[in-house]
C-alpha cells in the first residue's frame, strides 16, 4: 500500500478532539497531584484511556473521559500494576 501526503491530514478531524481533551486530563492529574500524590495516580489511571476512545471510536473528549472511567472501574489495581510494574 502506498501513502500519500495527503494521509498525513487524513484524520485531521480527531486533531481538536484530542487537544480538548488533553486540555481536560492535564488539570485533572495535576488537581489529583496538588491533593496529594494517591489522587492524582487513581486519576490518571481511571482517565489514561480517553486518547484510545477519541481516535478509535472517534467520541467526544468529554465522553471519551467517561468511557475510560467506565472501563477502569474495578480494574484499577491491575492498571496500575501495568504501569508502574
Amino acid at each position: 500500500m502506498r501513502s500519500e501526503f495527503a494521509d498525513l491530514f487524513s484524520c485531521f478531524s480527531l486533531f481538536f478532539k484530542y487537544l480538548f481533551g488533553s486540555i481536560l486530563y492535564g488539570p485533572i492529574i495535576v488537581g489529583g497531584m496538588i491533593l496529594l500524590i494517591i489522587p492524582g495516580i487513581i486519576w490518571r489511571i481511571k482517565f489514561q484511556f480517553f486518547s484510545c476512545f477519541i481516535v478509535d471510536k472517534g467520541v467526544g473528549p468529554i465522553e471519551a473521559l467517561k468511557r475510560s472511567s467506565a472501563i477502569t472501574k474495578g480494574a484499577k489495581w491491575i492498571c496500575f500494576s501495568l504501569i508502574y510494574y
